[in-house]
């Protein structure tokens, strides 16, 4: 009898802890900008992205994904919605090297790898969906044509041209709930 009540407590704080967690999606909105308003948010390569042509994420069920499913939880951290022993969040170097390089890690046998400069704790999706960091929206610079016409987000540490690149556009990253998500595991 008590092991029952016991169970039943547990398994009910724990579904109740898991529906807490809402797994989102991202678009970049950036009024008058054809290429990259309404691109789908993308992680690949470590780094998140728009108009990669394949994010290269293995996929449950061998879905293709090319968008980047994610979760904020109460301390601020983004985790990628990945499956598997190994979790994926995402970080912000603010410093003056990282110039607000926006990325992600991979969990390992050492821990997450992340740079010396990294932070994990500061992103919110606002009641309005946007999504920001320490309260920062962020910014799209365009890659090479080699490329195929991507462009690395970057978070607003001031820096309109970040990490040496050219043309790049503020843009509002706007999240919206998925009901249907799928686990990947991003490339690093």
């Amino acid at each position: 009898m008590h092991f029952t009540i016991l169970f039943t407590t547990i398994l009910a704080a724990g579904m109740a802890s898991a529906a807490e967690v809402t797994e989102y999606n991202a678009v970049a909105l950036r009024q008058g900008h054809k290429e990259i308003d309404h691109a789908a948010l993308q992680a690949s390569n470590g780094r998140f992205a728009l108009k990669v042509k394949n994010q290269g994420a293995a996929c449950d069920r061998g879905v293709t994904e090319n968008k980047v499913t994610f979760n904020i939880n109460k301390s601020g951290e983004l985790s990628l919605y990945t499956f598997g022993k190994n979790p994926q969040v995402a970080y912000v170097d603010r410093s003056g090297m990282g110039q607000g390089m926006l990325g992600y890690a991979t969990y390992g046998d050492k821990g997450f790898n992340l740079p010396k400069n990294a932070e994990t704790k500061g992103w919110k999706v606002a009641k309005n969906g946007d999504l920001t960091f320490g309260g920062k929206g962020f910014i799209a610079c365009p890659n090479s044509k080699k490329a195929g016409g991507s462009y690395s987000i970057w978070a607003d540490v001031g820096n309109k041209n970040p990490g040496g690149n050219q043309n790049c556009q503020a843009i509002t990253v706007r999240a919206t709930e998925d009901k249907t998500p799928v686990a990947c595991v991003y490339s690093i």
